[in-house]
């Protein structure tokens, strides 16, 4: 469609810098002229009247679409009439000024029922002069033009002030080309939308897919030399499993591992001896879908690795998140070699002539294992695992060779998905940039939509 628009006839230098040239019969105005700005407040968190009512009180974390009727919490009429809380009707155009999400974006939407807001937000009502949707449009392609307003507040948070956003230049076409506009950019919006959910629809599936397919594998439904069942299985003793092929061993995994040693004591290594740019220490949060990814700032210096010895990771180790989240797994490769098992984390060493490492991950980061750990964890405010827990819990190994066989086809499998899943993404974000690409130009006149919206359904 897009490919059959042409751009207006004339045109005139707009004085702004990001805007360039905009049609000639197109005016430039400043955004207060345009929209009046009122802000939000949070009534009294303590006082049981003005919560869990009808009225939805918007906050920044609401601010995921570009059209907002709904939110999670709602406010009652008592805090309408007892604060200075006060109602925003639609149309109007809703903006986050201050937090920790305004980093390179500026979220913007457009309410469509009656809503209040929190101190974070502001509430833009257009003039009769100006569309809502336009003028929504127009704000999300002008956040490079908003960004440099931004000011740091401190602790990492962001604000926008509103004595510089105000201030805003704002393209007005005539009130019926806004419209047309507008109804062109919903338009290309609902079918890049429904687009981009086939496509999440399509990762969601892959995953579930490479998830089977590996459970399969190590748990013996398919012999992976063959791709078909194994001649013979037997009932199994590990209790999320029915059968397992006959020549298949079921060890406790403490028989399988040379060593199994949870992290240091709080005792032993504190939060103020972390460095910047020394050993990295091993925490839950860096372990992620079966690889390491340390944090530079929590490391500890040479010396005080050496007390830690005992904790030091080997080549084949698998650190294992005993709170929290527990029983996520990943793999020490030989880059990572002494580097230290966290307070969080439990270091596994297999015997390797018995258990072949990235078998033992493959179990390990399996959902019914992982559930398996959960259902045996202890603590009545986090889940929590120790040696003991992890050593008793029983998993299927078969024979060495079979192993290796296992880990290769499940890698290729996982590589094969994963380069799939990242072709997805990939079409996703194409689909965002040709988005944003079309709202910038048809707000901005590059583009002339009048007539293709004319024709629309």
């Amino acid at each position: 469609m897009t490919h059959a628009l042409e751009a207006y006839s004339e045109y005139e230098d707009s004085g702004v810098e990001w805007l360039g040239e905009v049609p000639a019969h197109w005016k430039m105005r400043k955004l207060r002229q345009c929209a009046s700005i009122s802000g939000g407040m949070t009534p009294s968190m303590e006082d049981g009247r003005f919560w869990n009512g009808d009225i939805p009180w918007v906050t920044p974390k609401d601010m995921k679409t570009m059209v907002i009727g709904d939110s999670r919490v709602r406010v009652t009429d008592a805090a309408l009439a007892e604060t200075a809380l006060r109602l925003v009707q639609p149309p109007a155009v809703l903006m986050v000024v201050r937090g920790m999400i305004l980093a390179r974006r500026v979220p913007i939407a457009r309410t469509t029922s009656p809503v209040t807001i929190n101190q974070d937000m502001k509430a833009l009502r257009p003039c009769p002069a100006l569309n809502a949707a336009y003028l929504a449009s127009f704000l999300a392609c002008a956040r490079d033009g908003l960004f440099p307003l931004i000011d740091e507040a401190g602790h990492g948070t962001r604000r926008l002030p509103t004595e510089r956003w105000r201030d805003l230049p704002l393209t007005l076409p005539p009130l019926a080309e806004q419209t047309a506009i507008a109804r062109f950019l919903d338009y290309i919006d609902r079918h890049i939308r429904r687009a981009i959910r086939k496509k999440e629809k399509l990762i969601g599936l892959l995953e579930e897919q490479q998830q089977a397919i590996v459970h399969q594998a190590v748990t013996g439904q398919i012999d992976v030399r063959t791709g078909q069942p194994y001649l013979e299985y037997k009932e199994s003793e590990v209790e999320w499993l029915t059968e397992v092929p006959a020549h298949w061993p079921e060890l406790a995994l403490g028989t399988a591992s040379n060593s199994i040693q949870t992290g240091p004591f709080g005792s032993q290594l504190h939060a103020d001896e972390y460095i910047d740019g020394g050993v990295p220490v091993i925490n839950p949060s860096h372990l992620s879908e079966g690889r390491i990814a340390p944090d530079r700032s929590i490391a500890v210096t040479g010396r005080k690795a050496a007390e830690l010895s005992r904790h030091r990771l080997a080549t084949g180790d698998v650190v294992i998140a005993r709170r929290g989240e527990v029983g996520r797994s990943a793999l020490v490769r030989s880059a990572q070699a002494g580097w230290i098992c966290g307070t969080g984390s439990l270091r596994l060493r297999a015997r390797k002539t018995v258990c072949s490492p990235d078998y033992l991950l493959l179990v390990l980061n399996s959902s019914r294992t992982r559930d398996a750990l959960e259902l045996a964890s202890v603590g009545s405010t986090m889940s929590n695992l120790n040696a003991e827990i992890v050593s008793r819990l029983r998993v299927c190994l078969p024979p060495p060779p079979e192993q290796v066989a296992i880990a290769q086809f499940c890698r290729k499998v996982t590589d094969r998905h994963a380069a799939a899943i990242d072709r997805t993404h990939r079409h996703i974000a194409l689909l965002s940039e040709f988005r944003a690409r079309v709202t910038a130009d048809a707000v901005t006149g590059k583009l002339d939509v009048r007539h293709t919206a004319v024709a629309l359904p």
